[in-house]
Formats: C-alpha cells, structure tokens, sequence
C-alpha cells in the first residue's frame, strides 16, 4: 500500500529562471515530487509519496454529526508523521539548493491510500473505507522580545551571535 498527499508550495521570492521541472526527488524510500510552476511564478502543487504498513491501519471515528448520520471514518497509520517530517525537510532542501524562501501547506482532502494489490483492496472492504483520517490542529506561538527593552548589554550579547541572528532573520 502506498500513501500519497498534496501539498501547496508558496515561493517568496521568484526561484530561478533556470530550474528544471518536474522535480523529483527519491529519498528514504519515499518521493518527493514539484511537476511545475505556477504561471505567475508564485507557487506549485508538490507530492509525497511513499509505502505504509497495512498492517498498522487503526480506524478513527468522528463525532457524532447533528444530523444523525453516521460520524465519518478514516484510516489512520502512524507513518503519517513521517510524511510530515519528510515534507519539511524537503522543502528546507528545496529551498536552501535554489536560494529562495519557500513555506508549504497541506492540502485539505489531497491524502490518498493507493493499493497495490487485490490484498489492499480486501483491506479496503475489511475496514469500510478508503478515506485518511484528518486531524486538524493549530500552533500558537508568541514572541517575549520588546524593542523598547533593547540595552547597550542586549546589543553587544546579540552582536557575538551574528551567525544565529542571521539564521533568525
């Protein structure tokens, strides 16, 4: 069984002329895969793919809907995360080898399980669905740094991490 998912590409400033698509990059056993640019430049669709363990699917149930209807059903396997993590990285590649920024985002409904056999397509049957579970979660994040509280010490110490401030910025 393979898994697949969709991410958006945001470029923030134009990549370079000269790059080559598609762009495919095999690496720890999975893809990672940019079939073109947006015209304007701006962004592209990019793909991971990559095998997970039938073995490990465990169903997740939603909540009860208002409706009455049945909740919805997803597959959930705990390779997932490595899939996220690969994303990551590779899009910290990606944008480190062409010189440009570049943030990424999952795209809503783009995970697919491809089966690769009649035994997948059994499990399939077995399990009552086809569709990934999709958790939704946020991060909050705050910054305690004021730029009224700036000293001569605060300055100095700051200036000694040159390497770190840049990496920051």
């Amino acid at each position: 069984m393979r898994f697949r998912t969709e991410y958006t590409l945001s470029f923030l400033s134009s990549p370079p002329r000269d790059l080559q698509f598609p762009i495919r990059i095999d690496f720890e056993g999975k893809v990672f895969e940019i079939p073109g640019i947006s015209e304007d430049g701006k962004s592209a669709k990019a793909f991971v793919e990559g095998p997970v363990d039938r073995d490990t699917f465990t169903i997740d149930v939603g909540p009860e809907r208002l409706n009455g209807s049945e909740p919805s059903r997803g597959i959930s396997f705990p390779e997932k995360a490595d899939f996220v993590y690969f994303i990551s990285k590779m899009v910290h590649l990606l944008s480190f080898l062409i010189d440009t920024p570049v943030r990424y985002s999952r795209k809503l409904g783009g995970d697919v399980l491809i089966p690769e056999g009649p035994e997948d397509e059994r499990c399939f049957n077995e399990l009552g669905t086809k569709q990934v579970s999709s958790r939704f979660s946020t991060t909050l994040s705050a910054r305690s740094f004021q730029f009224s509280t700036i000293t001569d010490q605060t300055l100095q110490a700051l200036a000694t991490k040159e390497v770190g401030m840049v990496l920051y910025s």
